[in-house]
């Protein structure tokens, strides 16, 4: 089974990502931690459509958007999206999802989603192959020598 995500993010907050600027990613639902996260730059207001960058999910907390307490402040702020904002975006549920991000490399080129094994872009996120990953090579101890 394939341990890798795809992220879709609109260009202003991946950028921010990619910048050192935004560690927390808000979403809806719970995304696997622990995973090596590509970020897709949407093409919705002026992006370029292709894989910019990568992230690793460090870790995941649930929070009630419509509380008021320090914790919600310390990721609205290192999130870089106003509490007003979330609110709108988190609806009924009252609940988001602060997925930390670390290890965050941004690629000197952008790659295409193709190469992610992926006909469209995520909706908002997906699983997907590893261009990257090198091949497993047999282990040629446990086979007889000739």
């Amino acid at each position: 089974m394939n341990m890798d995500i795809m992220l879709a993010i609109n260009p202003p907050h991946v950028g921010r990502i990619l910048e050192g600027i935004k560690f927390v990613e808000w979403r809806k639902v719970p995304l696997p931690v622990g995973r090596r996260t590509f970020l897709y730059e949407t093409k919705h207001g002026g992006g370029c459509g292709m894989v910019v960058g990568e992230a690793v999910i460090q870790s995941l907390y649930c929070v009630n958007v419509f509380d008021d307490n320090s914790a919600l402040d310390c990721f609205v702020r290192s999130g870089c999206v106003p509490k007003e904002d979330l609110k709108r975006y988190a609806g009924k549920k009252c609940v988001l999802y602060a997925h930390v991000l670390a290890h965050i490399v941004k690629y000197r080129k952008p790659i295409l989603l193709s190469e992610f094994g992926l006909k469209r872009p995520p909706l908002s996120w997906c699983y997907c192959i590893n261009p990257f990953k090198i091949p497993d090579l047999p282990d040629w101890d446990l086979h007889p020598k000739f």
